[in-house]
Parts: structure tokens; C-alpha cells; sequence
């Protein structure tokens, strides 16, 4: 009956959701992150621990953004003054996460890669999608973005 009330009265863009206590997030109701997240049993010690560390304004690294649950999360305890930036390498995750970062109050940058210490192509295997390659142009003197290769 949860579930019929939430899909019913906090529907915004995309399939998104506003929760009670103000997060954005995409309700899946297949998904188990989606619904678990949405309980507030997903990773409930690290939401703690965010809660504690994090504070208005903060810059956030999301890495292995998924579809953006950490950055709901973390725009809650940053604010507009904050900003994220989620590097996520699956294409799987990319519509999500774009959906649910274009609603959050805090100024948020995607970076569909993956991240290396070494330059070089390595494969990026995910049970639901075909081989994906990236490739690295690694700079000595800071990390850099791996670029996706079609």
C-alpha cells in the first residue's frame, strides 16, 4: 500500500520521487537498491557517516555514481552551494543518473568514464550489456578521466 501512495502523490519528472524527508530519488520498484534506498536500509551506516561529515557547500566525488543514490544523498547535506561530480563507467546506469542529478538542488557534473591509474584500454563487463572499452591519456601530474571508446 506504501508503494501506491508514494507512486500516487510525490511523482516528479522521469520517474523520479521526492521523499519524505526531501531527497530526490528513482523509485524501481524491481530494483533493489531502488527499493531499499528508498526504506532507508540501503547503506544505512554510510548514510550516517555522511550525515556527519558532510555540511553546506561541501564538494562531493561520487565514483561509481550508479544511478545516483549517493548524490541524492549527499546534495541533501551539501545544499545549492555544494557540488558533485559522479564518474560512472556503465552506460546501464547513464539515463538514471542524468534524470535524477537534473532534479537535485546542488550544481552536479557527470562523468560517463571510468577512472585509471595507468594509462592503457581495460574492458568494463557487466552482466547486462556487452564489453564496454575505455582508454586512458594519464597525466603524471593529476588523475584524469578516461574517455569512453565506441
Amino acid at each position: 500500500v506504501l508503494w501506491k501512495i508514494v507512486l500516487m502523490t510525490s511523482r516528479l519528472e522521469g520517474g523520479c520521487y521526492q521523499l519524505p524527508d526531501g531527497r530526490i530519488h528513482m523509485l524501481e520498484v524491481d530494483d533493489w537498491i531502488s527499493r531499499t534506498a528508498y526504506c532507508g536500509h540501503y547503506e544505512r551506516d554510510i548514510f550516517q557517516c555522511l550525515r556527519e561529515i558532510l555540511t553546506a557547500n561541501d564538494p562531493v566525488l561520487d565514483v561509481g555514481a550508479n544511478k545516483g543514490v549517493f548524490a541524492a544523498m549527499s546534495s541533501s547535506f551539501i545544499g545549492p552551494g555544494g557540488f558533485i561530480l559522479c564518474v560512472e563507467p556503465s552506460r546501464l546506469c547513464w539515463g538514471s543518473l542524468e534524470t535524477v542529478t537534473a532534479l537535485l538542488p546542488t550544481r552536479v557534473s557527470i562523468a560517463t568514464c571510468a577512472l585509471a591509474a595507468e594509462a592503457g584500454n581495460q574492458p568494463l563487463y557487466s552482466p547486462l550489456e556487452s564489453s564496454t572499452s575505455f582508454h586512458a591519456a594519464l597525466n603524471q601530474d593529476s588523475p584524469t578521466f578516461l574517455t569512453q571508446q565506441s
